[in-house]
């Protein structure tokens, strides 16, 4: 087996290993949403998010590679965004009601509060803030 083929294998055990840990702290935030446990609710959305976080750093994982070898190149854009995901996506979900109001997507402030609470759509998101971070710190180009 050649470098590149145990390299993209060994990525993907990780991958699915990230997965695993994902679905079983998942199952213990959906606990936690039925019992309407806020502060359990929302430190399990911060291990899902950053769960979610490490899979998306881990779908670029050649970038992470230029990294470690000192090909640094920071875009300003990517890191910008990253960072303001990461902070929305920290918000407790108390504070988003209060300050985003109801999920309602016909305004701004309520399509915010879907993106920040809607489990789905905050992992998608999370995986494009790790990304979106490594993309943001790389010179690595494909």
């Amino acid at each position: 087996m050649g470098k590149k083929k145990f390299a993209d294998t060994l990525m993907l055990i990780i991958e699915i290993i990230t997965l695993l840990i994902f679905l079983f702290y998942y199952e213990k935030f959906q606990i936690a949403a039925s019992d309407m446990d806020f502060a359990r609710y929302d430190q399990y959305r911060y291990i899902i998010t950053a769960i979610t976080l490490i899979m998306g750093i881990g779908f670029e994982w050649r970038h992470v590679i230029a990294i470690i070898k000192g090909n640094i190149k920071l875009k300003p854009a990517y890191l910008i965004i990253s960072v303001l995901i990461i902070m929305g996506l920290s918000l407790p979900y108390e504070r988003v009601m209060i300050w985003f109001g109801i999920m309602n997507l016909h305004t701004v402030k309520g399509t915010i509060s879907y993106l920040l609470i809607m489990p789905v759509l905050r992992t998608i998101i999370s995986i494009m803030a790790g990304v979106f971070l490594v993309r943001g710190i790389s010179e690595f180009d494909e």
